[in-house]
């Protein structure tokens, strides 16, 4: 069963996405009970992926989301006007891609001179420098930044291999799973989107649960889907085979 605070997180998750998305759910179909019950499922995911592989250790795990998976912290920059959508031309994306590889070098450089190591320094050095160029990644695009809008838009996450090929397409992919920790990157990754990452060691930057969820989900989650779907084919129904096959 799922604890009291998964349900009210997977039921205020639901909400907001109802606010956020309603109108497109429900053209769908989609009402906000369905969302729930989605959002419990993933959680009833979780347990029976936890319970199905607690023999795991945690050199097991750690292994795992530090030569299989890419943890790492990155800002998402649009190659299209944000007041007509317009998609940017081709001389303007170069002139931002230049500039995000502009922003780059300076990260390096700055890591190079810092007297402070570590993941935390790291960070605190690639944020400064993405408030200094990030202006310049916008100017082509006739677009001001606002360096104080960074604080929300600097994600995290730990991703899959095929998960970020399958997200970011084979050449964006190979080229953020070739950084070492610490290292930085300017990649586009689709006709409307640019991206600058960098690479983290997962062990710094996640609790031991965050990072056994993770790494379960992306490990393990095609084998449970395959151990479930054995299971319901061997139980018993009265479902007509020949309607079925129509």
């Amino acid at each position: 069963p799922l604890t009291r605070e998964e349900k009210k997180e997977a039921e205020r998750y639901a909400a907001e996405m109802w606010q956020y998305y309603g109108g497109l759910y429900g053209s769908y179909g989609i009402d906000q009970k369905t969302l729930e019950a989605y959002q419990y499922n993933y959680y009833k995911t979780l347990h029976l992926l936890a319970a199905d592989n607690a023999g795991l250790t945690e050199a097991e795990l750690n292994d795992y989301a530090q030569n299989k998976m890419v943890y790492g912290h990155y800002v998402t920059v649009p190659l299209y006007s944000s007041e007509t959508y317009e998609t940017a031309d081709e001389d303007t994306v170069d002139a931002m891609l230049a500039a995000g590889e502009a922003a780059v070098k300076a990260y390096g450089e700055k890591r190079m001179l810092s007297s402070q190591a570590g993941a935390e320094a790291e960070l605190a050095d690639f944020t400064a420098v993405l408030k200094e160029q990030l202006p310049a990644v916008y100017a082509p695009l006739g677009e001001e930044y606002d360096p104080s809008e960074l604080e929300n838009e600097l994600g995290a996450d730990l991703f899959g291999l095929e998960e970020m090929e399958s997200s970011f397409g084979e050449e964006a992919a190979k080229t953020l799973q070739a950084l070492n920790n610490g290292e930085a990157a300017c990649v586009k990754y689709s006709s409307y989107a640019m991206m600058l990452f960098m690479r983290a060691d997962p062990l710094e930057a996640s609790t031991p649960d965050e990072l056994r969820t993770a790494v379960l989900i992306d490990w393990k989650s095609e084998e449970l889907a395959e151990n479930l779907e054995k299971t319901g084919d061997a139980l018993e129904n009265a479902l007509d085979a020949e309607a079925i096959a129509k």
